[in-house]
């Protein structure tokens, strides 16, 4: 069976695309403390229905989980349900991506701002469906085979362990099946790319 990296799809404006894409998943307090409940902090109504919110953490959709129930995707040893802390209201998924700027930029140019300086829309936040943190097993099936980093196509990387699961961590990367990611292209679900990873 073929494995692939996931990484978040490509936006435009650069980290303002990326903020307004994947916000803030809040997994610690500030004493680095694991949170029981984890808190989301972006802007809605779009949700992307799958991406990482961090280096490891991944958002899902409510109709995400169901599907990786009922596929049986292995790899997941529970769910955390997602408190949405603050959602801000903006339709940004609406703005002409093609530009090379978006079409409003956050007070003070900061692209956290969005969200920072952003109010919070609780019947917003009330009418979105449930989201959850998957609890992924970790694997060291990675290894380094180049000092040179190659961030786009992940070339510097080879799997260098026999992998029994659908979804790994292997810091600092998540590592799926082909079965994962035809179960996600067969329903529609465009929100992260999968790059190829050879065995070394």
């Amino acid at each position: 069976m073929d494995y692939f990296i996931i990484r978040n799809k490509k936006m435009p404006w650069g980290d303002y695309g990326n903020t307004l894409f994947r916000g803030f998943l809040n997994v610690m307090d500030k004493n680095f403390h694991d949170l029981e409940t984890p808190e989301l902090e972006r802007t809605g109504p779009y949700i992307p229905e799958i991406y990482i919110a961090n280096t490891r953490d991944l958002v899902i959709s409510n109709r995400v989980k169901n599907l990786f129930e009922v596929y049986g995707i292995t790899g997941i040893e529970s769910y955390r349900e997602i408190k949405k802390k603050k959602i801000v209201r903006l339709d940004w998924e609406n703005w002409d991506q093609t530009l090379e700027d978006p079409k409003i930029f956050p007070l003070s140019g900061k692209p956290e701002n969005y969200i920072i300086k952003g109010k919070h829309d609780e019947a917003l936040a009330e009418a979105l469906p449930s989201l959850w943190n998957p609890q992924v097993v970790e694997q060291k099936i990675l290894k380094v085979v180049s000092e040179k980093k190659d961030w786009e196509n992940f070339s510097h990387l080879k799997l260098c362990a026999i992998i029994s699961f659908d979804i790994i961590c292997s810091l600092p990367r998540i590592v799926v099946s082909e079965r994962l990611k035809n179960v996600l292209e067969a329903n529609k679900i465009s929100s992260v790319d999968f790059i190829p990873i050879e065995y070394e």
